[in-house]
């Protein structure tokens, strides 16, 4: 077939690769950025999903993180930090994703929590950082 069993990469063995590159790819773009002057939001978000992918890698190796939730409390949680309560909705989104994966059989309730919190703690710390400390 090719380098991965099926698209959402369920063997673990495979999911190195997978996010090895985009690792890669990431950390290519921050050096384009650097080098091309980019305004420091792109720097903010790019180092973000920089800092979620190591993060996700490195859980992964203990058990199945669902991305698809994290990403969806991720933006969740970025709607509201930085336009407030009028997106508060957006968070419903997190246990509809949640449901769907356990319902397609992907992933267990523990794996989709286990998702949901680090997509929001990595906003938050990201969201620190950058607004507080630097």
């Amino acid at each position: 077939m090719g380098y991965f069993s099926n698209i959402d990469i369920s063997n673990r063995n495979q999911r190195p690769l997978a996010f090895g590159f985009a690792i890669i790819l990431c950390a290519l773009y921050i050096f384009s950025l650097f080098f091309l002057k980019a305004p420091l939001i792109l720097f903010i978000a790019v180092i973000t999903l920089f800092t979620g992918l190591i993060v996700v890698e490195i859980i992964n190796k203990f058990t199945k993180v669902s991305i698809h939730v994290g990403v969806v409390s991720a933006f969740a949680t970025s709607l509201f930090l930085v336009y407030g309560g009028i997106f508060s909705f957006s968070f419903l989104l997190i246990p509809l994703v949640a449901w769907a994966r356990i319902k397609t059989h992907n992933h267990t309730k523990q794996q989709t929590i286990i998702g949901a919190i680090i997509g929001m703690a990595i906003i938050l710390v990201s969201y620190v950082i950058f607004e507080y400390i630097i």
